[in-house]
């Protein structure tokens, strides 16, 4: 009769997402993405963010519901049961990431309700941990005790496995990418219009960098920074248009101003527009080299540099270990500012190696970045973690 027991509970029928940042965040992007899918498989769908719901809309209409992480830690009953039902049984939390705020919250809306969840894992927070230290109140053993009592995890890189407790159930799942909006191509009168209104020169070579600068990254970008200054001190013309918002005098350590460099600083901007500001970029850069940082992530952007369809530079670690180095993409093994600005040099003395890694980093996307394939993935993975968990 034991053996009857998963196959005999209660259906899945429920989700709420736990993110640790604004909905409208590179993560939140990931978290509406997985939501909009599990919702269109015919589950109710909720999700926990910080701050205000309004960044929800940042990724179109949302399919799911929305409220903050203080909402759910202090009304768990009320928040889950958005449509009107509260059914544990039926119910799974997906802890996006378990860095402070979103464990937090998880752990006060189980002392209502013991709802199982898992963790989903897009970096390597031991690194990470170490790096905020001072910064951030954020207990390491508080933390993996919180990863042990999850009933499974999601991993966007499969290395990420290795940072596991020994037996926790993990499935490997990589976001989608909307090739409506970023395969579809950009005017060019458009694009002549936005780089006006950045101030890049017409026949500048154009970069564009969405994210923020910060301890972790600081380095690689400080290289990026460096290797276009050696570009632009040999008598090309390259500019970088860079959006987000980065930590507090950061750039301070770099040596000199970034505007030296060619890089054009946009702030925060809003996502409809950061997406056509990436249509105007003639390549990408993702800076970086193999190591404890790259090796156990999948940067964000990087399914959207390709889904554009554009020459690509990044680290031959995570995804990078899965491109053809010139034939996808050309590849970084060190990320020195040398390293880099020799491969953009190629980039640009070479239109048919740029035609190349184009199309075939746009054709590795499509391939690769289904939101659809993805999603029942994790559906499939969330019943069966409800089941073992009942």
């Amino acid at each position: 009769m034991a053996l009857l027991k998963p196959l005999l509970a209660p259906a899945l029928e429920k989700v709420v997402f736990v993110g640790y940042g604004p909905f409208d965040c590179n993560s939140g992007g990931h978290i509406a993405g997985f939501a909009g899918e599990l919702a269109r498989l015919g589950y109710a769908v909720g999700v926990a963010g910080r701050d205000g719901v309004a960044g929800a809309y940042a990724f179109g209409p949302p399919a799911f519901e929305m409220f903050t992480l203080q909402d759910l830690a202090r009304d768990p009953i009320g928040t889950i049961g958005f449509d009107g039902t509260f059914a544990p049984e039926r119910t799974m939390l997906v802890c996006w990431t378990p860095r402070k705020a979103s464990r937090r919250a998880v752990v006060k809306a189980r002392r209502k309700r013991p709802i199982p969840y898992v963790v989903h894992f897009e970096d390597n927070e031991e690194l990470l941990s170490g790096l905020r230290a001072g910064a951030e109140d954020d207990d390491p053993e508080d933390r993996r005790a919180f990863v042990a009592g999850a009933a499974g995890a999601t991993l966007i890189e499969p290395r990420l496995g290795e940072l596991l407790p020994p037996g926790l159930p993990s499935l490997v799942l990589e976001p989608g990418v909307d090739f409506g909006l970023f395969g579809a191509p950009l005017p060019p009168h458009r694009r002549a219009t936005l780089l006006r209104a950045a101030g890049v020169a017409p026949d500048a070579a154009v970069l564009v960098y969405p994210g923020n600068i910060h301890r972790a990254n600081q380095e690689e970008m400080f290289a990026l920074y460096r290797a276009l200054k050696l570009l632009n001190g040999r008598g090309r013309r390259l500019a970088l248009i860079k959006t987000g918002k980065d930590d507090p005098g950061i750039t301070g350590g770099l040596g000199f101003d970034p505007a030296e460099a060619g890089v054009v600083e946009m702030g925060v901007v809003p996502r409809p527009f950061l997406v056509e500001l990436l249509k105007c970029a003639d390549l990408f850069v993702q800076p970086g080299a193999p190591g404890p940082f790259n090796d156990y992530r999948l940067p964000s952007k990087v399914p959207e540099f390709m889904a554009v369809g554009r020459p690509l530079v990044l680290p031959a670690a995570n995804v990078g270990l899965r491109l053809r180095d010139g034939v996808d993409a050309l590849l970084l093994r060190r990320g020195t500012p040398d390293e880099i600005a020799a491969r953009v040099a190629a980039i640009l003395d070479d239109p048919a190696l740029a035609a190349r890694l184009a199309g075939n980093a746009q054709a590795f996307a499509r391939r690769t970045w289904r939101w659809d394939v993805q999603g029942r993935k994790l559906a499939r993975f969330l019943e069966r973690r409800r089941r073992a968990a009942a």
